[in-house]
């Protein structure tokens, strides 16, 4: 999971496209993404797609869209329960926070609720910068 915030920047198909290409392995990639006209053009960058319309259906086979609606659902109970407030200067760091967590989700000891955090601080510098 890779996520990032876009400052003072719109959420079209340019700015999707950027992401896409910083981000991932094109030659690899399946995405899978809703309906939202930003992606109708990332057929011309990844081969693989394929795409769910929410009008309907939610899941398709193995298509759907729940690992990153999961993923921001989990950033916005963060916003209310633990951090309360983003600001737009500290947005890049609580996104990275919350990827961090998603992708390491596994390490946490559900009965001691401790993390394994070996390098949690270097990560999140790399992330950040």
């Amino acid at each position: 999971m890779v996520a990032e915030t876009l400052q003072n920047q719109k959420t079209n198909a340019y700015a999707l496209r950027g992401f896409v290409m910083r981000h991932v392995e094109i030659g690899n990639a399946h995405l899978i993404s809703d309906d939202y006209s930003g992606y109708r053009r990332m057929k011309s960058i990844v081969e693989d797609h394929s795409v769910i319309n929410h009008s309907e259906t939610y899941v398709d086979g193995d298509i759907h869209t729940n690992t990153i609606e999961g993923f921001w659902a989990t950033v916005n109970r963060s916003h209310f329960g633990q951090h309360h407030h983003y600001t737009k200067q500290y947005a890049p760091l609580y996104i990275a926070e919350a990827y961090w967590k998603y992708n390491h989700r596994k390490l946490i000891d559900r009965k001691s609720g401790e993390v394994v955090i070996d390098g949690f601080v270097e990560d999140l510098l790399c992330i950040a910068s």
